[in-house]
């Protein structure tokens, strides 16, 4: 009874594994240096894409990252073996490297399943508080579902107050959101302006954005300058995260030095780099 769904459902579970070998192995540990040119992130950018044309299921940058990361941390650097714990499960393993349990710990505790790793490390499971399951689920929605349950709750006055006092990050992020909303706006508006109104605002606005350019790379030559002699000692999690920052920062550098060369075009690696910051 049930032979179909069972197998259908093992299916899906047993893709999960495939995936993540398949990330692992065509963008190997390096780490997170330039691959062809290309870091991580944005190799990872691109098999999202690929994914998409070949009209496979949709996943998020992020996602495909962590489903990569849970292939590396099984595999054995020499021979390239994924060593997968028969009886647990790919999120089971997912949830054991992003709670720092070692390797040799998990394969040694057999079938843990999230709740049991979740528990041990002091984060709630699927059986948990109710806010801490909030999260979770949330962790795991699109953009549009996530948006959907904020504003929800928000049409609630007193979670809306709340929002407000809990501090400058919370009030920031919805005046940030209202400052994109009125950008959108004007842009609309703008469009339906006379072509030579247009034309003066663009200029307008072209010079505003390269003053803009100018400033911000000197603010991050300046925090650079400023904060290195203080960074001391770097371990490897620091080394790990704050290369991914580099990385992004010599990306967004690279796409300058292309405009720049090109008298003002955009090109298709700088256009790229846009379309994943926005």
């Amino acid at each position: 009874m049930y032979e179909r769904t069972i197998a259908a459902a093992t299916a899906e579970t047993a893709t999960k594994f495939r995936l993540a070998e398949a990330l692992a192995l065509d963008i190997p540990a390096l780490g997170m240096r330039p691959a062809q040119g290309k870091t991580v992130p944005e190799r990872l950018a691109e098999a999202r894409e690929a994914i998409r044309q070949a009209g496979g299921e949709p996943r998020s940058v992020h996602t495909l990252a962590e489903y990569r990361e849970t292939a590396l941390w099984v595999s054995r650097e020499l021979t390239g073996h994924f060593r997968w714990v028969p009886s647990a499960s790919f999120s089971a393993h997912n949830e054991a490297r992003k709670s720092r349990i070692s390797y040799a710990d998990f394969a040694a505790r057999g079938g843990m399943t999230v709740d049991q790793i979740r528990r041990e490390s002091g984060n709630a499971g699927t059986d948990g508080k109710p806010a801490a399951v909030v999260a979770n689920a949330m962790a795991q929605m699109t953009t549009a579902e996530r948006a959907a349950i904020v504003t929800q709750a928000l049409a609630d006055p007193d979670v809306a107050d709340r929002a407000i006092r809990q501090g400058p990050d919370a009030a920031g992020h919805i005046a940030g959101a209202q400052i994109r909303k009125a950008r959108a706006d004007a842009e609309e508006r703008r469009r339906v302006l006379p072509p030579e109104i247009q034309h003066a605002n663009r200029r307008l606005g072209n010079h505003s954005a390269q003053m803009n350019l100018g400033q911000a790379c000197d603010e991050f030559a300046k925090n650079i300058a400023a904060n290195l002699p203080g960074a001391g000692h770097l371990g490897e999690s620091e080394r790990f995260w704050l290369t991914g920052s580099r990385d992004r920062a010599a990306t967004a550098l690279k796409a300058l030095s292309d405009y720049l060369e090109s008298g003002g075009d955009i090109g298709d690696q700088a256009a790229e780099f846009l379309r994943s910051q926005s």
